[in-house]
C-alpha cells in the first residue's frame, strides 16, 4: 500500500470513530434528556404534594384558630351584667362566670333608654371601695364579680336622683389570652380593638 492507501484507510478510521462518537454522544444526550424529563416530572410532582400539604396545614390552622375564637367568644359570654336601680344610683354587676379570669375590666357606657332628663354619668362618689370605681383591674374566674355604683346627670353634671325604668350598660374587659370585648345586656360580647393606652 502505498501512502495514498495510508492517508484513505486513516481517513476511513477516523470518520468511523467520528461517526461512533457521534452516536455515542446522541445516545447519551438523548438518555440525558429522557433523564432531565423525568427529573422535571418528579419535581412538578413533588411540587404538588408540598403544595397539597401547606394547603391541609393551611386548613387545620383556621380550623384550630376559628376553635380557640369560638371557645373565646364562649368564655365571653360567661360574663354577665346586672342592672338594678337603688336609692338614686344605678346598681351595675359584672360577674366572671367563666373559667379563666378577665382583667381591665371598665364600664364604658350607662344610659337611659328613654327620654328625661339622663345625658351622662358617673361612678357615685359616695360609695366607697370598689363600688366607687368604674374600672378593675381583674376579675377571678368562676367566683369573681365587683358591683359599681352609677350615677345618671343631667346636661350640667348634676345627679338626678330619680332614675329610668331602663338603662343600657357597655362593660369593656380583657380575657386571658389578651383579646379585648364589649358586652351590654340583651348585645352579647363581641371583640373590639384595644383601647389606647
Amino acid at each position: 500500500m502505498d501512502a495514498g492507501d495510508w492517508i484513505a484507510v486513516g481517513a476511513v478510521v477516523v470518520s468511523v470513530g467520528a461517526a461512533v462518537i457521534s452516536v455515542w454522544q446522541a445516545r447519551t444526550a438523548a438518555a440525558s434528556a429522557e433523564h432531565a424529563k423525568v427529573q422535571a416530572r418528579a419535581a412538578v410532582e413533588a411540587n404538588a404534594i408540598a403544595r397539597q400539604q401547606m394547603q391541609r396545614e393551611d386548613a387545620l390552622a383556621q380550623q384550630a384558630a376559628a376553635e380557640a375564637q369560638a371557645l373565646a367568644l364562649r368564655e365571653a359570654e360567661l360574663v354577665d351584667l346586672e342592672v338594678a336601680g337603688n336609692g338614686g344610683s344605678i346598681q351595675i354587676g359584672i360577674a366572671n362566670r367563666s373559667s379563666r379570669h378577665i382583667t381591665d375590666v371598665e364600664i364604658v357606657e350607662v344610659k337611659a333608654l328613654e327620654d328625661g332628663p339622663w345625658e351622662a354619668w358617673r361612678p357615685n362618689p359616695n360609695v366607697n371601695g370598689q363600688l366607687g370605681r368604674a374600672t378593675c383591674r381583674l376579675i377571678e374566674a368562676r367566683t369573681g364579680r365587683i358591683s359599681v355604683a352609677a350615677w345618671l346627670l343631667d346636661a350640667q353634671g348634676t345627679h338626678v336622683p330619680r332614675l329610668p325604668q331602663t338603662v343600657h350598660v357597655a362593660v369593656r374587659f380583657q380575657d386571658a389570652d389578651g383579646q379585648w370585648w364589649l358586652t351590654s345586656r340583651g348585645d352579647g360580647p363581641h371583640r373590639i380593638e384595644a383601647p389606647p393606652p
